[in-house]
C-alpha cells in the first residue's frame, strides 16, 4: 500500500517509515492530501495549523499523546483517524485496514435487500475485528446510495462505525484491556483475540450493530454483550470521565453526538445531516459523556 506523508519533520518521517516498513507498506513524501496515494498521513505534532483538504483520499493525523485531545477538535475537517507517535505501528495498521475496507469491502459484508429494509441496517456480528471496517464500509456505501451523502459525511460515518464496532468486540465482548493494545504488541493482541473467541463466556457473545438513515440524520447503535465499562474492575472510584484513547477521540471528533447507556455496553452515534451548524452545541454536551474507547 502506498502512503503519502505531509511533514517537515525528519523525526516524524523516520517514525512513520519504520512503522510502515514493519507492516509491509511504503511511505512517500507529499505536499498535500490531494496526492495520488492510497492514504495520506498529516503531521499534526508541530505548532503549524493542520490544513484540511479533499476527503476523496483517506487521511489520518499524526499526533503526540499530550496534544491528541486538542487535535481531535480539528479532526472533522482534517482527517479520518489518528496515528499516535507512541503507538505508531498499532495505529498505522488500523489506518491501513480501514483504508483497504473503504476502498473495496470483502464480499463477506452482509447487505440487506433494499426492498426488505429501507430505513435501517441491522447485523449480528461475531467477534471478528476485521468485520468492523467491513461494516463501516457497508454503511459508507449505503449513505451514498440511499441519501446521496457527501463523501466527507460518508467517511465520517464509516470511520466512527468501525471504531465503535471494533471497541465493542475487543473491549466489551472479549474484555481485552486497552493497556495491552496500547503496548504496541499487535501479535500478542491478535493471539489473545483468537484464543478468547473460542473460549466461554466470550464465544457466546455477539455485537449488535444497527444504522438508521433519515433525511435529518444518521444514527448508529452498537451494543456488545460484555460486562460494560461501569462495572469493570479497573474503573477508578469517583472518576466520571477517564482519559480518552484513540477510539474515544475519533468518536468525539467525527460524531455530532455520542451517548452511552447506563451499563456502558451500548453506544449511540449521531451524525446530523440537516443542521451542521448545531454541531458545536452538541459537542459541548458530548464533553460530559464518559468515553472509554
Amino acid at each position: 500500500m502506498n502512503i503519502g506523508l505531509v511533514s517537515k519533520s525528519w523525526e516524524i518521517a523516520t517514525l512513520v517509515t519504520d512503522a510502515a516498513r514493519a507492516l509491509g507498506a511504503d511511505v512517500v513524501p507529499v505536499t498535500s492530501v490531494a496526492a495520488d496515494c492510497d492514504c495520506v498521513l498529516i503531521d499534526a505534532t508541530g505548532d503549524d495549523d493542520v490544513v484540511g483538504g479533499s476527503c476523496e483520499t483517506p487521511c489520518f493525523l499524526i499526533v503526540s499523546p499530550v496534544e491528541a485531545e486538542g487535535v481531535a477538535q480539528r479532526l472533522r475537517v482534517a482527517g479520518h483517524g489518528i496515528v499516535r507517535t507512541t503507538a505508531a505501528v498499532l495505529d498505522l495498521d488500523h489506518a491501513l485496514r480501514l483504508t483497504a475496507a473503504l476502498a473495496d469491502a470483502p464480499p463477506r459484508a452482509v447487505r440487506l435487500p433494499p426492498l426488505l429494509v429501507r430505513a435501517e441496517l441491522c447485523h449480528r456480528l461475531p467477534n471478528d475485528p476485521t468485520l468492523a471496517s467491513v461494516w463501516g464500509a457497508e454503511l459508507r456505501r449505503e449513505a451514498v446510495e440511499r441519501l446521496g451523502c457527501p463523501t466527507e459525511t460518508a467517511f465520517r460515518l464509516a470511520s466512527a462505525a468501525a471504531e465503535a464496532v471494533e471497541n465493542a468486540m475487543l473491549r466489551g465482548n472479549l474484555e481485552i484491556s486497552p493497556a495491552l493494545s496500547d503496548a504496541g504488541d499487535a501479535a500478542m493482541v491478535a493471539q489473545l483475540v483468537e484464543t478468547r473467541r473460542r473460549q466461554n463466556p466470550f464465544r457466546e457473545r455477539s455485537v449488535w450493530a444497527s444504522c438508521r438513515f433519515s433525511t435529518e440524520d444518521i444514527r448508529v447503535v452498537v451494543r456488545d454483550e460484555g460486562p460494560g465499562f461501569a462495572s469493570a474492575p479497573d474503573w477508578p472510584a469517583g472518576v466520571t470521565a477517564p482519559l480518552l484513547g484513540r477510539g474515544g477521540l475519533i468518536l468525539r471528533a467525527l460524531c455530532d453526538d455520542v451517548r452511552y447507556n447506563a451499563d456502558g455496553n451500548e453506544v449511540t452515534l449521531l451524525i446530523a445531516l440537516s443542521s451542521p451548524s448545531a454541531a458545536p452545541a452538541v459537542r459541548t454536551a458530548v464533553d460530559r459523556v464518559p468515553l472509554t474507547l
